[in-house]
């Protein structure tokens, strides 16, 4: 029929792309003659160098280098303008000095340090390498009347992925303090506006940074169910504003099957003593807690707080049985060292002639302690020591003395009222009678 045209063949253009494409350089490894989901492509299960991703080769990566930024970008968060800049400054003169972070003008967790008298808002960069102040800030301590000294600089700095230097007007040296800890400082001064920045060192020096790998204790909640709970649950202040937790446990010592361990005296300690010259004494850390409790055990140890029931699961302060089973233990850790005696958590070592041999006894206790995951409590220990206090009394190659604190003590005590009072005292007196002469004599009428 005329008029009319027939559609007899329907050909897809796709069928000539594809002969195309297997021309094309595979979008993965960059070879030609198969696609990028060929299971024999050379790049299948390799990583990328750099952007880190799988099955692609780092000439093929399609992730965007980073781009030099603009020196300020104005964006709008919910309804405000937040000022955002990323900055990262290195000197010519040195190629490892870097700082990268990125700032915002609503940034939190700056820092309060004075600077040469003046409190300045900081941000701490553990990647910077200097400390960078704009010049607003800068003329706002000239105006507080900072204490600096400043001076010209031919630093050249530059903002991250950038070619350009920045605008450095100068440097100034002040001394830069934080809750009692100062460190000498030198600062970059930028022509522009930005966060102030404290480098690494800086603020480690001020114990506002700390770097490294620290180990943390994976917990996980569970329900516990059990007939024993304590009420009278006490918090005991300690030194530099440390707690100490205490349950009572009266109840249950009543129950608890005593482990008969004989702790050593202090005339005991002494006779192993004799004739030392050079001391050193360790301190364990954490008391009885390094040691864990059975799981049948934990229950007794049941608590009650305004969140809830909790119970210990090391062994803690309280039990009757602590101090025996904890005197075993460090006892056994430390046996077979020559040298060295302890009481509970004070270890002492010793030696009389020479102090190469003392070293020598020392490295050998603290590789045990090591080997046992025992911790010290470095502000206790003391070291290389002719002279130390231990456990009340002045251990010296001249022999032993009373320690000053516990005859002040003594000296300070009030005038007992009661027979219960009394017997304090003597108790007090009597630990130190060793040093006093005539002590039974003195303290008949008493």
């Amino acid at each position: 029929m005329e008029g009319k045209k027939n559609v007899n063949f329907v050909r897809d253009k796709q069928e000539d792309k594809g002969k195309e494409s297997a021309k094309q350089a595979c979008y993965r490894c960059g070879k030609e003659g198969h696609f990028g989901r060929d299971l024999e492509c050379p790049a299948k299960g390799k990583t990328c160098h750099k952007c880190g991703g799988a099955d692609h080769f780092g000439s093929q990566c399609k992730t965007k280098t980073a781009e030099p930024p603009k020196p300020r970008r104005e964006e709008k968060t919910k309804g405000r303008k937040t000022k955002m800049s990323v900055r990262s400054l290195r000197s010519e003169r040195d190629e490892d000095e870097y700082t990268f972070t990125v700032n915002s003008a609503t940034s939190t967790g700056k820092i309060d340090v004075t600077v040469g008298g003046v409190v300045v808002a900081m941000l701490i960069d553990s990647g910077a390498s200097t400390n960078v102040i704009d010049k607003n800030l800068w003329l706002k301590l000239k105006q507080d009347k900072v204490n600096c000294v400043s001076r010209k600089s031919d630093k050249k700095l530059y903002a991250y992925g950038s070619k350009q230097p920045l605008n450095v007007l100068g440097t100034f040296s002040a001394l830069a303090r934080v809750e009692g800890k100062e460190a000498e400082a030198e600062f970059v001064l930028i022509k522009g506006e930005g966060v102030a920045l404290l480098r690494r060192e800086t603020a480690i020096q001020l114990g506002v940074l700390k770097l490294g790998t620290q180990m943390c204790t994976v917990t996980y909640n569970e329900t516990i169910m059990s007939d024993y709970f304590k009420e009278i649950f006490e918090v005991v202040p300690k030194q530099k504003d440390e707690i100490r937790l205490c349950v009572d446990m009266r109840r249950a010592n009543e129950a608890n099957i005593r482990e008969r361990y004989p702790i050593p005296t202090m005339d005991e300690v002494l006779q192993s003593l004799n004739q030392s010259t050079v001391f050193s004494k360790l301190d364990l850390k954490w008391g009885y807690h390094p040691l864990e409790l059975h799981p049948d055990s934990r229950s007794i140890t049941t608590f009650t707080t305004h969140c809830g029931l909790y119970r210990y699961k090391r062994l803690m302060f309280g039990i009757s049985s602590a101090p025996e089973v904890y005197q075993h233990v460090i006892q056994q850790s430390v046996q077979g060292c020559e040298g060295v005696a302890n009481i509970s958590d004070d270890i002492i070592i010793h030696h009389g002639k020479n102090t190469e041999e003392h070293d020598r006894r020392l490295q050998r206790v603290l590789e045990r302690l090591k080997e046992k995951n025992l911790t010290l409590n470095a502000e206790k220990c003391k070291f290389h020591m002719t002279q130390m206090v231990f456990m009340g009394l002045v251990l010296s190659n001249n022999g032993i003395g009373p320690a000053e604190d516990k005859v002040k003590a003594i000296i300070d005590a009030r005038v007992s009222q009661s027979a219960s009072q009394v017997r304090c005292f003597l108790g007090l007196a009597n630990y130190n009678a060793r040093c006093i002469p005539d002590f039974a004599t003195v303290a008949e009428p008493l």
